[in-house]
């Protein structure tokens, strides 16, 4: 029985290191975002973290109690009795830092598509915002008639 006891300590120590490195990394990403200072929110619905109840839990960047970061966002249908219908309200949010060691492990392997949505979205956005100044300019030169 000593055995199985030092095995679970040996097991629980090296659980805590691996678990510390899994965030530090995340932390380094979360940093990188955020030096970009992009201020874009998205939401990464295509690759849920966690099905849990019929709660999605879901990644996103966005702005959480002033601060921007990875947060986990959990959703649930607005109509219970009909889960399958696509309208979903978000119940929750957190800084991702805060969940479960499960969800930031699941995190990690979901952080690529994330980066990737962030960056599709920036695109858009700076599409829409030239195109909105080249009207602004437009109007402008065009003065009263």
């Amino acid at each position: 029985m000593d055995d199985t006891w030092d095995k679970l300590r040996q097991l629980s120590k090296d659980l805590g290191e691996a678990s510390d490195e899994l965030t530090a990394e995340l932390k380094e990403i979360e940093s990188r975002v955020n030096e970009c200072n992009i201020g874009i929110q998205v939401e990464d619905f295509d690759h849920p973290l966690l099905v849990e109840d019929g709660v999605l839990f879901i990644l996103g960047y966005r702005r959480n109690k002033k601060k921007w970061g990875l947060v986990v966002c959990q959703y649930e249908p607005v109509n219970k009795e009909e889960p399958d219908d696509s309208d979903i309200v978000c119940i929750n949010e957190y800084p991702l830092m805060q969940a479960s060691r499960d969800i930031r492990l699941k995190a990690r392997e979901n952080i690529g598509h994330l980066l990737d949505l962030l960056y599709t979205e920036g695109e858009k956005l700076l599409t829409g915002v030239q195109e909105a100044n080249e009207k602004l300019k437009k109007n402008r030169l065009g003065g009263c008639s």
